[in-house]
Parts: structure tokens; sequence; C-alpha cells
């Protein structure tokens, strides 16, 4: 069985907000978790409220991607499993301000993006992840 190896958080969609948990073989798409996002943003400062009000309005956060690929995958019906067998080209961009752009590159042409804010995730800690997961397949552009 496949472990996970990292999570990128809080990715913007015009529909919704995602994760990426990353694997050894591949990339599961999964319904981001709003808490993350508040407690991301309260950490760095963006509310003025303490701890109690955070913890009363994030409430508890996953500290870890699911451990079972098959249980995430079940636990959402929108989720969805990417596996490097069917990318050629995992596309890192930098954006203005920090911002990163991941391009899924299918065997058919097709480009998936998936962006996220500095805030979320580093944009070299990304580059580090996916280049454990697959490093021939990872390009900066």
């Amino acid at each position: 069985m496949s472990e996970p190896l990292g999570v990128i958080r809080n990715i913007s969609t015009a529909r919704a907000m995602l994760d990426l948990v990353v694997f050894d073989d591949g990339i599961v798409v999964a319904r981001g978790s709003l808490r993350s996002a508040v407690r991301t943003m309260a950490e760095a400062g963006v509310f003025r409220a303490g701890n109690a009000e955070v913890e009363a309005l994030a409430g508890p956060d996953r500290a870890a991607p699911a451990a079972d690929r098959e249980a995430l995958l079940a636990s959402d019906p929108s989720a969805e499993l990417i596996p490097f067998g069917s990318v050629t080209t995992l596309r890192l961009k930098r954006g203005w301000f920090g911002n990163g752009r991941l391009e899924v590159v299918g065997l058919d042409g097709s480009t998936r993006k998936f962006d996220w804010k500095k805030l979320y995730n580093d944009f070299d800690e990304v580059e580090a992840l996916l280049r454990r997961a697959a490093p021939l397949k990872v390009v900066r552009a």
C-alpha cells in the first residue's frame, strides 16, 4: 500500500477548496478543510483574536494526511486519484508574491491547474515534496 508523503493544502479553485495528498505513486485530489485555512490565517496574524476564539472558529485540524488512500477516496465521492503513470509532467510555476501553481499534464495532453497562496504552502517545500514523489516528472517553469 502506498504511503502519503505530504499534503499541499488549501488549493483555490473556482468551485471549491481542495487538498492535494501526495503519495509515492500519485496525487489524491480531495475536498479541503476550511478549518485548515482558518487556522493558517490565524497563525499568520490575519485575525485579531486570541487562541480560544480561533479554536472555537476553526476546531481541531487534521495534522497528518489520511494514511489509507482507499478510505480517503471513499470518504468523498468527488475525490479522485491522479496516478503518476497517467502524467507526463508536473509543471511548477512561481507567481507573484510567492504564490504557486501546479500544472498536471496528462498523457493525452490535458492540463489541470492547481493554485495556492504563499500563506498556505511554501513553494520550495511543495517542489521538494513533488520531487520526492515523482522526481523525473517535476519541471520548474
